[in-house]
């Protein structure tokens, strides 16, 4: 089974974000190139636009133009609006009355409810991983791990991209091998809004990098350990203190955008 099927894609927005230069900067529009015809125009569509969305390279409240994308994707409109309907399924769009469709906002109450299901549906999911992950596959994890800790411990800058990695390596870990379709597709699910909203963190590591990666840790000791009940406890620690760190940040941002509009004369 190939474990990381989807972190490509994961670490693709964290370079995105993190390592900007890695990629070519585009103008305000986003990422998106014209589709081949000889594969499914609304599956196409609806990739490039979800990993725009996901990438916040289509930024929340952002009015999303039919015919700008139709554009820009090289489709005509049938095949676009089919990608849209199955976006706004999945939450990523919404439509606005007499407005149109827009990239769907994010808000602290979006995170908290978010990471409220997902402590519990990965909860689970450790429970039903355990007994069958592979010896190969944990090696190669510790071993990374372990380089990241070599990093951290020596670093004065700790590296959010081998932050970013390590982190999607021990989650998917979990999750492609808890062997219940369900579970790996709802989770999927959640995490790509989860991915979207991390992309409004700092890009500078601080504190909160740093205890997110010591409680990645301590969650791998206890696989090592092979103690289920411990792992599970500390995944579930570890996922509420995440939902916490990015509702503060976001409520922070909030109210900083708050005082701004303020300060500009529109109190």
């Amino acid at each position: 089974m190939v474990l990381y099927a989807r972190s490509a894609e994961y670490i693709l927005y964290a370079l995105r974000r993190f390592l900007p230069d890695a990629i070519p900067a585009g103008s305000k529009s986003p990422m998106l190139t014209p589709i081949s015809r000889s594969r499914s125009l609304t599956q196409d569509a609806y990739g490039q636009i979800k990993s725009a969305i996901i990438a916040n390279e289509l930024k929340p409240g952002q009015q999303l133009k039919e015919e700008e994308l139709a554009s820009q994707l090289g489709i005509s409109s049938t095949p676009l609006r089919e990608a849209l309907a199955k976006l706004e399924q999945e939450w990523l769009i919404e439509t606005i009355p007499h407005r149109g469709k827009f990239v769907a906002e994010i808000t602290p109450d979006n995170v908290k409810e978010l990471f409220e299901v997902r402590c519990e549906l990965e909860g689970l999911a450790v429970e039903l991983a355990m007994p069958s992950l592979v010896l190969n596959d944990l090696e190669d994890l510790g071993a990374y791990l372990e380089t990241v800790k070599e990093q951290y411990q020596q670093a004065d800058d700790f590296d959010q991209s081998l932050w970013f990695e390590s982190e999607t390596r021990l989650h998917e870990l979990i999750i492609q091998n808890c062997g219940n379709q369900w579970l790996i597709r709802l989770l999927t699910t959640l995490n790509d809004h989860i991915w979207r909203i991390r992309g409004f963190r700092v890009t500078t590591p601080g504190t909160d990098t740093r205890q997110s990666f010591l409680e990645h840790l301590a969650i791998w000791e206890a696989i090592q350990a092979k103690d289920v009940a411990k792992t599970k406890e500390l995944m579930e620690e570890h996922l509420r203190n995440a939902g916490e760190r990015l509702t503060r940040f976001l409520a922070e941002k909030v109210e900083d955008a708050s005082q701004q509009h303020e300060g500009d004369g529109y109190a």
